[in-house]
């Protein structure tokens, strides 16, 4: 059975600095809006504090909010990680020798609008997986750092790998989205 092109999942695009667009197809169709209607219901009855307006249109919602702005000496408990004003960010899968402190290898993630929030999984295999800043699902060798595999997903990550064993066969798999994703680890 294929998924139609209605099931897939909404994609997220920033509209200046404090609009969100969901956007669940480019083309007419009925589903697609009956989507836009449940989601705005579910929004709206969530009465998510900040958002101050949720308008749907035939294939899209868009959510204007007020962005929660960092003060110097009050709590903060707002949004996503983004670089200070004035500054930039650097994320990194690194390595650190426990015996010396020195840094055995340092995996520089790429550049994206959002950092992403994922944790680490390290296999007694030597692999490491972990969900890299550009949106991709990604394998290093534990040793020495080296990227062995990676999956694109166009996603930002919320969530952290997990592993289990099925018939003698190790899997990870990951929440990504609205969907949990699972990959065979080579025998």
């Amino acid at each position: 059975m294929h998924a139609r092109a209605t099931d897939a999942a909404p994609s997220f695009e920033p509209l200046g600095e404090s609009t969100l667009l969901v956007r669940f197809g480019s083309h007419v169709d009925p589903s697609l809006n009956a989507r836009v209607h449940a989601t705005v219901a579910a929004l709206r009855a969530a009465m998510l504090p900040g958002v101050d307006d949720i308008v749907p249109a035939y294939a899209s919602v868009a959510l204007h909010y007020r962005p929660m702005e960092w003060e110097a000496g009050k709590s903060f408990m707002g949004g996503t990680a983004r670089p200070a004003p004035g500054e930039t960010f650097t994320k990194s899968v690194r390595a650190i020798n426990i015996q010396t402190g020195d840094v055995a290898w340092d995996l520089v993630q790429g550049p994206a609008p959002s950092t992403a929030s994922a944790g680490l999984l390290s296999t007694a295999s030597g692999l490491l997986f972990f969900g890299e800043n550009s949106g991709s699902f990604m394998a290093a060798d534990a040793a020495t750092g080296k990227p062995l595999w990676s999956f694109p997903t166009n996603q930002t990550w919320k969530a952290s790998p997990m592993t289990y064993v099925f018939d003698n066969r190790q899997y990870v798999a990951i929440a990504v989205g609205q969907s949990v994703m699972a990959f065979a680890v080579p025998e």
